[in-house]
């Protein structure tokens, strides 16, 4: 179990763990770790390595340890605090200390504060010979175009190739599964961030399958005949009602027999089981308990859908094949320009430090004896590999790794939660802390949470993931505002069942919107209050997975009348707002056109229902009248620009912003 962090007392040596989750004042005990590494180890801030995960963060930590430095030179030098690390500072340093840390700021300008990417970039610059690299590399942010042109040219050259029935089976296997350069293009990709990942099973070269391929080709063309002999019989089967309803339905089976014929008379070899293909197997005898006879079919069948299994792992094995490929010439295409990516620098530092260069890595020790290292839950293996080369098990290194497991789950950012876990196991085991006041919480709140999560004894189940308890701060004096309604504290953790008759997927997810806007309503209309701040809008967040849940969700509100914004990072392009702009904005562009007015003014924006567009019809002053306002825009845009032309559209059709 892990103990609470004081900064006075963690060793300066070894590696340690600080698990800290949101609201913890994470950064703060960074920056006094920081200030208390200055004046103890009394390094510089070139000597000491603060690594964090995006420059807005870097910019910010930066800022942050500034900051604390000039609060700690102002208290040494007699200044009054209520903060307890700072009196905790006065009492350990004495006041001629400020200097040490006036020093400090003097050269921060120094201090190798960065993110991963740039501490490698600039490890690659100052010592390019021994990474061997040329210095004057320059950064490729996107590696997109140069992967799309090689598995353009893979697919290309793959998909030409007809040396072989084998080849334009693949093909087929291939088109029937929807894949095309771009569907390629994405699972390239994941092939080659994941470089370090294992397979399972473990694909093969793709001219490997042809040996399995020449057998199950003797076996088609075999099953082949004998159903091809034997399909009438099995239709006057399918008509004797001697087969189990629930399986050969009568509006379906007939088509089955059909669609399986068809498979069997395709052009190539297939390398992909038709689905119904069972259904004519053994399976006909042993689902029904009439006797129905035996077909030379049915044994052939079973065979040719166990012998299919071994063309399971050829799509996988495509896929990798493609990668390598890419990945190839993608190296040769980034050595001929002396470019690497982002994610070159990392494993290029990581592979000649795993190599054991010991002259370079005591070196980068001297240099660097002490790191802090900012979210490192967000570290994958490659990341990891790097600080646990430079730090593990060395002599006069300290290495903090400060972050929150729980996020560690958070694959789609680049968290690794094995590595997190295997960090964990290489930090010495009485140097394993946890921050455990959180800032950002209210009381009610906190307590819930730990009830929630301590009714089990492992509630994450991975063993090595532990549920520390948060804890409201002592003489906190941070705002404590609780939700109360009549003036009576609301229970802070909910949940609702939501109760339905309903059985279908959308009847049950119209029965939760209805009980979430219902829910929301009543926060706003009742007399609830945060404090003795009636509840707005604008106090309530609705998570959701997916953007058209929050569609869903923000339409049901505004039918109640609640306004609500959605903050995603789905492209505005993607949204339901952009196509309806993009139907209006035609409507103007080509007035002439009827049809296209009839579109626009059907949509939810200019909000016409379809009596008005019959009334319009009907009516030839109101399509006169409707025409000019249309016409009219289109004027307006052309002579005054797009901005006057929205306002006037705002305007006409009182559209609320």
């Amino acid at each position: 179990m892990s103990k609470d962090l004081e900064i006075f007392k963690a060793p300066l040596s070894g590696i340690s763990l600080v698990e800290a989750g949101a609201g913890t004042g994470k950064t703060y005990n960074i920056a006094s770790l920081y200030v208390r590494i200055l004046l103890e180890k009394q390094l510089l801030p070139a000597n000491i390595l603060v690594l964090t995960y995006t420059d807005a963060a870097t910019a910010e930590l930066k800022t942050r340890l500034r900051e604390r430095i000039t609060e700690c030179i102002k208290v040494l030098e007699g200044d009054k605090t209520e903060d307890d690390f700072l009196n905790q500072l006065v009492a350990q340093f004495p006041s001629s200390s400020s200097n040490i840390l006036r020093d400090a700021l003097y050269k921060f300008d120094e201090a190798q504060i960065s993110t991963i990417h740039g501490f490698c970039q600039r490890l690659l610059k100052e010592h390019s010979l021994e990474f061997g690299v040329n210095p004057d590399f320059q950064i490729l942010a996107n590696e997109e175009e140069l992967i799309q042109d090689a598995v353009d040219d893979f697919w290309r050259s793959f998909i030409k190739d007809d040396s072989s029935e084998f080849k334009l089976s693949i093909q087929l296997l291939l088109l029937q599964e929807g894949y095309n350069p771009d569907k390629l293009l994405l699972d390239v990709k994941e092939v080659i961030k994941n470089s370090r990942a294992e397979f399972s099973p473990k694909p093969k070269s793709i001219n490997n399958f042809d040996v399995e391929y020449s057998k199950f080709k003797v076996l088609f063309e075999k099953t082949k005949q004998a159903f091809s002999k034997e399909e009438q019989q099995f239709i006057e089967v399918l008509k004797s009602g001697k087969l189990n309803g629930n399986i050969y339905r009568a509006n379906t089976k007939f088509q089955h027999l059909e669609n399986v014929s068809l498979w069997f008379n395709s052009n190539y070899t297939p390398l992909q089981v038709h689905e119904k293909l069972e259904l004519f197997g053994n399976r006909m005898r042993d689902t029904t308990k009439k006797e129905v006879p035996y077909f030379e079919t049915h044994d052939l069948v079973d065979q040719c859908i166990e012998a299919l299994q071994d063309f399971d792992t050829l799509i996988p094995s495509f896929i990798v094949e493609a990668a390598k490929s890419a990945s190839e010439s993608l190296k040769n295409e980034k050595e001929k320009q002396d470019l690497l990516s982002y994610d070159d620098l990392l494993e290029k530092v990581s592979e000649r430090l795993l190599d054991g260069n010991s002259a370079l890595i005591q070196q980068l020790r001297n240099r660097l004896p002490i790191a802090l290292i900012d979210e490192f839950q967000d570290t994958d293996p490659v990341q990891y590999s790097i600080f646990k080369s430079m730090y593990y098990e060395a002599s006069d290194t300290a290495l903090f790794m400060i972050g929150d497991p729980k996020q560690a789950i958070y694959s789609f950012r680049g968290a690794d939660l094995n590595t997190y876990l295997e960090a964990k196991k290489d930090a010495i085991p009485e140097q394993i802390y946890s921050l455990r006041d959180n800032y950002r919480s209210t009381k009610g709140m906190i307590q819930a949470v730990n009830e929630l999560f301590n009714n089990t004894k492992n509630p994450f189940i991975i063993d090595g993931l532990d549920f520390n308890k948060a804890k409201y701060p002592v003489n906190s004096k941070a705002e404590n505002k609780e939700l109360l309604k009549e003036g009576v504290e609301v229970k802070p953790l909910q949940f609702i069942k939501v109760q339905t008759d309903n059985t279908t997927k959308s009847e049950v997810t119209k029965d939760v919107l209805d009980s979430l806007a219902s829910e929301i309503t009543q926060l706003l209309n009742d007399n609830y209050k945060i404090d003795s701040e009636k509840v707005e809008p604008k106090d309530i967040a609705v998570l959701v997975r997916k953007h058209y849940q929050a569609q869903a969700i923000q339409d049901e509100l505004r039918e109640r009348g609640i306004k609500s914004v959605i903050n995603s990072k789905q492209s505005v392009f993607k949204t339901k707002e952009s196509d309806e702009l993009y139907i209006i904005l035609s409507a103007i562009l080509n007035p002439a056109f009827e049809p296209g007015i009839r579109a626009a003014l059907s949509t939810e924006s200019l909000g016409k229902n379809a009596n008005y567009i019959n009334d319009l019809l009907h009516d030839e002053q109101l399509w006169n009248s409707m025409y000019l306002t249309f016409h009219d825009m289109n004027n307006l845009w052309s002579k005054k620009g797009f901005s006057s032309m929205m306002k006037e559209l705002l305007n006409a059709f009182e559209i609320e912003l």
